[in-house]
């Protein structure tokens, strides 16, 4: 095996992808449900650590010292079109299947 990746299996892979989501569609499903990132909530709050940190050092050093403040406001211009976009899409719930009781 030479490390590389295989690129008629990616194919095959995002066909079978697609497929699934027609199969999800065809059965009343919201395609990609259930395959959520499961550690969600663990993987932001060490992104916003190791971004603190990184300003913090970026406002103790003198020659990065004018460059912090644009560095923060970038991340958090980046957070709030982030932000926008997210609540601009319609809320992906899944439809209400028979009821068991």
């Amino acid at each position: 095996m030479t490390g590389r990746a295989n690129p008629r299996r990616a194919c095959r892979s995002l066909d079978e992808r697609r497929e699934q989501a027609r199969r999800d569609r065809a059965e009343g499903r919201v395609p990609g449900s259930g395959t959520g990132v499961r550690p969600f909530p663990w993987p932001t709050w060490a992104t916003l650590i190791a971004l603190v940190a990184l300003y913090g050092v970026m406002i103790s050093l003198p020659d990065a010292r004018e460059d912090a403040p644009l560095a923060l406001g970038f991340t958090v211009a980046t957070a709030l079109v982030g932000l926008w976009i997210q609540r601009r899409r319609p809320a992906r719930t899944p439809p209400a299947g028979p009821s068991s009781g």
